[in-house]
């Protein structure tokens, strides 16, 4: 099956901080993608008893020469903590990013688009 689409939120449309901006579950059989435009982030509340190891899909671009972007990070996120991915440029992962995880269980992942508010 093809993979989940994640709904992204601004970071702006949320007043009470991580709580507000709309987790959903991971698919950990099928992955999760998601819109990106190189200022879009991934959050992933791993609640599991476990640790949980998002990967992240790159095509082939001028940027993978000998293979170095190709290989994501696997910074697995610890057992009842958040993780924080991104934000991943376009010209590396394109106009959608999908997402694996090695764990399913208990899992929720969100997607936030970063605004740049002037001081």
């Amino acid at each position: 099956m093809p993979p989940t689409s994640l709904t992204k939120v601004t970071a702006s449309s949320f007043a009470d901080g991580v709580a507000d901006v709309g987790y959903e579950a991971a698919d950990q059989p099928n992955g999760n993608d998601f819109v990106n435009t190189g200022k879009t982030i991934l959050l992933v509340d791993n609640a599991s008893g476990g640790n949980v190891t998002p990967t992240f899909a790159v095509g082939a671009s001028k940027f993978t020469v000998n293979d170095a972007i190709t290989k994501t990070p696997n910074t697995p996120v610890a057992a009842a903590k958040v993780g924080f991915y991104g934000p991943f440029p376009t010209a590396i992962y394109g106009s959608t990013v999908t997402v694996n995880y090695d764990v399913g269980a208990s899992i929720t992942v969100a997607v936030v688009e970063l605004e740049q508010t002037p001081l």
